[in-house]
């Protein structure tokens, strides 16, 4: 889950219920795939709060980048929890927005790991109905 949310390609939602469904413990994955996914979150919100403007702004221009930064000034870490709960939702873009919009880490760092653990416990649920589902138990 680490390398997942520093390398946005990969998909890690996928690697957790994959594991759900091979029977992994569940406590286990949604644990490690908290850890994982916060450690790599907290690395994308350093490289954007150091180096990220300048490629939000080349990306989606400083219009929307300064409305990017005001949405997340008004809805904070309310945002960071909601998107990184949401299994649909691109959770690791958030963390770079957090860091180009200047969020304390202090702040980031619980909303962060909460909306994780959310996102974890869905997908191994998720994963558990899919491999209750399954006419052969793998």
């Amino acid at each position: 889950m680490f390398l997942q949310a520093v390398v946005p390609p990969l998909p890690g939602d996928i690697f957790i219920l994959l594991a759900s469904v091979l029977g992994f413990n569940p406590i286990l994955i949604i644990v490690l795939s908290s850890l994982g996914s916060t450690a790599g979150g907290i690395v994308n919100y350093y490289v954007a709060k150091r180096a990220g403007r300048p490629i939000l702004n080349k990306v989606i221009g400083k219009v929307w980048t300064l409305r990017l930064e005001k949405w997340f000034q008004r809805w904070g870490s309310t945002s960071v929890v909601f998107t990184r709960a949401v299994p649909v939702l691109p959770s690791d873009a958030i963390t770079y927005v957090a860091g180009v919009a200047g969020m304390n880490v202090a702040t980031f760092l619980p909303a962060s790991f909460v909306g994780v653990f959310i996102r974890s416990i869905i997908l191994v649920m998720l994963g558990q109905l899919v491999m209750n589902l399954l006419p052969i138990k793998l």
